[in-house]
Parts: structure tokens; C-alpha cells; sequence
């Protein structure tokens, strides 16, 4: 069998010499070598452009993973990471490489992808797919070559009908890091904020009636604009929490693709999942980069500025109680037209913590730490313009220096006042960059008002 295969294998590179874009001659030699266990002369021709073109062939896809399966679980499950990159939404990917840990003898795992899998297609829990290799088989399946009977036209611009990624996101997030949604009380001060968010998002449910009466349907846009570190993306969060409400987080990663048409695609796709798991809270991350001025953009960012125009709109479904909070730290890059009335109703400024926040802040991140007595009102004193991150570090930092000592000496350490304030005398704010840019902004260009909350924090420094 060996022998027939490798002059089937030396018959399609020959073709493959003459047509070198043939898709199916490179599936059905990827899928020989495979069976001939010619791992290196694989992955040389396995290059991401083909599995780019395998991903939109579930079939043919299937095959060469039960065949890699067979003979190299590992080099199978290289094969589904990269197909996982190109798409983060195909139930299948995500069960076969759910088996291949398990061959691997990694249950935790095999159970967490099988998760994912049933997040994004609740048919696999109750009619799972064909197993990856046939275990009840004593003798080992035939090699068999594919044929393949239709005509790869290049990538599909769309993404599968039922695609979920912003769950997808979340769920393999809780992966990762074990968070989920938070509420107001895991947010340091910032209670001005709070109020605004809580008037916008969370009265609508809390009194439905009245919101009625006014002809105000629940949903709507908030632009959230600041330095970096100062709990924009902690704020969202919470207040998806404190509401209830499903969340789901849009940044760049998810978004674009060298795809023609898959970026606008995949926000579709966002904003229909949203809509469906109703009522839910959106989030975009860094919206300057995704949703910037027409003007300075090229023609493909700025189709894709035209469709989260419409789709924050509702042009084509109905947001009702759908709500999209939006963040920036370069609200001057933000394509103007996100700030007309029905789009994002409220811009707010997010400071850095004053100090009553910088007190909350520092009690919240010394929990559970091991400490004295510690002064936070002296530590916020000295701390001004500091961000969240930056209080966050300078707690690191502090605590680093304790257990540095206590491995050196032996003895006992503790995050003490004193420490603190070394370290906060050594560390200067991430903040003042970015203060000194939106100064300029501030002061020359202001004549929309839009910079209002922000000239008056800076007048009051």
C-alpha cells in the first residue's frame, strides 16, 4: 500500500508542478503525505493559504484531521490551532480538537473545548459528531484517497449563519482567566460615572413603565473617552453585572481580516448575536481604530465605519434593548458621525481617580494582601494622576519588594505604609502623556463642546 501511495504521491506533484493553485491536487497530496507519515514535506505544503481554503471545505477539512489523527494526534492538533485562527466560531474544530486532548490524555482540557462546542452548537450535546477514529474497530480503517468533486473560488467573504462569537469569546475567556462580568462594587469610586451609566442602562429595567410613558425604548450608545488604565473597560463589565445583562466584547482581534468583506461580516454577526441573547450589553474596545474618520481612512475602514454606523442604528433589525458602550483613548480619532443623536447619545469622560477613588482603588487591590495597618489616605495623597493600572502596579511593585526581602532574610515581610511611598515617589503616572495631548484638544479644539468635562478637569489640576 506504502508503495502505490508514494507514486500517487509523486503523480500529484508532478501535476502540481504544472497547476500550482490547484486546490484539490494540494488537498489530496496533503492527504497522502499524511498517510505516509511525511510530516516535514506536509507542513510544507500545508501552508495557511490552503488551510484558509480547507476551512470553507468542513468535509475535506474533517478527513485530513481523522487522517493526521491516526498518525499524529499532535500534528492534528497544530493543524486545528491554525484553523481555530481563521475561524473562531466552528463547533467542530473546537469538539475534534476536544478528542485530540483527549488522545493526548489531557481530560481538563478535552472538557473545556467541548464546552466551547456545545456554546456554539447546542445540537452536539444531544447528537454529537462521528467520533475522530473508530476505537470499536480492531483493525485499522484503509487508507483511502479523497475525491473531491467540486471547485475551490476562493475564500467565502461570509461567516456561517450560526455564529456566535461574542459567547464564544466570553466562555473561552472564562478559560483563560476565570473572570466574568463584575459589578459596581468591584469598580474603585468613579460615582459620578456609575450614576450616568446606571440613569442610561439600568433604570430602563428597573422602571420599564415610565421609560414607556416618555416613548423611550431601552438601548442606546455611550461613548466612554479617557487616559488608558482608568477602568473604562471595568466600568462596561460592571454594569452588564449589575443589569443582568448578556455581554460581549468587540475589539480589533475579532474584527478585521484580510478578507474582503469578513470584517463587516463579523460585526454583522456580532450585533445579531447581541440582538438575539437580548438584552445585552456591547462592547467595542478602542473604536478609533475601528470606527475612524472617513476622512483620514482607507476605502476598506471606511466601509466598515458605514456598517457599525448601521448597525449601532438598528437600520436593518431592532436594537431595542440592546446597548453598546464604547470605548477610547483618542476620542479625536473618532469618526464624527458616532456622535449624532440614536448613535452614541452620551460621551463621558473618564479621568484618572480622584482622591477619593485612589483611596477605593487602593483598598479594593490590598485585599486579601498581606499588610499592616496600611494609610490610603496618605498613599492617595501622593498618588495624583495616578490610573487604576498604575495604582495596581505600584501595589505589585510594592509587594515584589516585601517578598524579595523576606526570601533574602528569612523573616516575615509585610506591604507596609512606608513602603508604598517609596515606591509612589519612584513611579511616575502613564497618564501625564496622555493629559498633555488632550490639552491641545482642550484648548484649540473644543468649538463642538465636545471636550467640556475634559477642559474643566484640566482647569481644575
Amino acid at each position: 500500500m506504502n508503495d502505490l501511495l508514494r507514486r500517487t504521491a509523486q503523480l500529484l506533484e508532478t501535476q502540481l508542478a504544472t497547476d500550482p493553485d490547484n486546490f484539490k491536487l494540494k488537498f489530496h497530496l496533503v492527504e497522502v503525505l499524511s498517510q505516509l507519515g511525511e510530516r516535514e514535506s506536509l507542513f510544507n505544503l500545508l501552508d495557511a493559504a490552503l488551510i484558509v481554503a480547507l476551512c470553507k471545505e468542513p468535509d475535506l477539512f474533517d478527513t485530513l484531521i481523522r487522517s493526521l489523527a491516526a498518525n499524529s494526534p499532535q500534528d492534528a492538533l497544530t493543524i486545528l490551532n491554525q484553523a481555530l485562527e481563521q475561524d473562531k466560531s466552528n463547533a467542530l474544530f473546537y469538539w475534534r480538537k476536544a478528542e485530540i486532548m483527549e488522545l493526548l490524555e489531557e481530560p481538563e482540557q478535552a472538557a473545556k473545548f467541548r464546552s466551547v462546542a456545545c456554546v456554539i452548537d447546542e445540537d452536539f450535546e444531544t447528537t454529537p459528531p462521528p467520533a475522530l477514529l473508530n476505537t470499536q474497530s480492531e483493525e485499522p480503517e484503509k487508507p483511502q484517497l479523497i475525491t473531491h468533486q467540486g471547485v475551490y473560488d476562493g475564500p467565502d467573504d461570509g461567516l456561517p449563519s450560526d455564529d456566535d462569537m461574542a459567547q464564544v469569546n466570553e466562555l473561552l475567556a472564562s478559560f483563560d482567566n476565570g473572570k466574568r462580568s463584575a459589578s459596581f462594587k468591584d469598580v474603585g469610586g468613579m460615582e459620578s460615572l456609575k450614576n450616568q451609566v446606571r440613569m442610561k442602562i439600568l433604570l430602563p429595567f428597573e422602571k420599564p413603565e415610565l421609560f414607556k410613558k416618555f416613548r423611550k425604548n431601552a438601548g442606546g450608545g455611550v461613548l466612554l473617552y479617557g487616559p488608558p488604565g482608568c477602568g473604562k473597560t471595568l466600568l462596561a463589565r460592571a454594569a452588564a453585572g449589575e443589569a443582568n445583562l448578556f455581554f460581549g466584547s468587540l475589539g480589533i482581534p475579532e474584527v478585521l481580516s484580510k478578507w474582503i468583506g469578513e470584517s463587516e461580516q463579523r460585526v454583522h454577526q456580532f450585533f445579531e448575536t447581541a440582538r438575539r441573547q437580548s438584552p445585552s450589553l456591547l462592547f467595542i474596545d478602542e473604536i478609533d481604530a475601528l470606527g475612524g474618520k472617513r476622512s483620514e481612512a482607507s476605502a476598506s475602514m471606511s466601509t466598515l465605519v458605514n456598517v457599525l454606523l448601521t448597525e449601532i442604528d438598528g437600520a436593518t433589525s431592532n436594537n431595542e434593548n440592546v446597548f453598546v458602550i464604547a470605548a477610547t483613548n483618542m476620542p479625536w480619532r473618532v469618526d464624527s458621525a458616532f456622535r449624532r443623536p440614536g448613535r452614541f447619545d452620551q460621551v463621558i469622560f473618564v479621568p484618572p481617580p480622584d482622591f477619593e477613588a485612589r483611596i477605593a482603588i487602593l483598598d479594593l487591590y490590598l485585599q486579601d494582601m498581606p499588610t499592616e495597618t496600611i494609610d490610603t489616605k496618605k498613599i492617595a495623597k501622593v498618588t495624583a494622576k495616578f490610573s487604576g493600572a498604575d495604582l495596581e502596579a505600584l501595589i505589585s511593585a510594592t509587594a515584589e519588594d516585601a517578598l524579595l526581602e523576606e526570601m533574602n532574610t528569612g523573616k516575615s515581610q509585610l506591604i507596609t505604609t512606608q513602603r508604598l511611598l517609596k515606591r509612589a515617589k519612584q513611579q511616575r503616572p502613564t497618564t501625564l502623556e496622555w493629559l498633555e495631548q488632550a490639552t491641545n484638544y482642550a484648548s484649540f479644539a473644543n468649538s463642538s463642546g465636545l471636550y467640556d468635562d475634559l477642559a474643566k478637569y484640566l482647569d481644575e489640576l
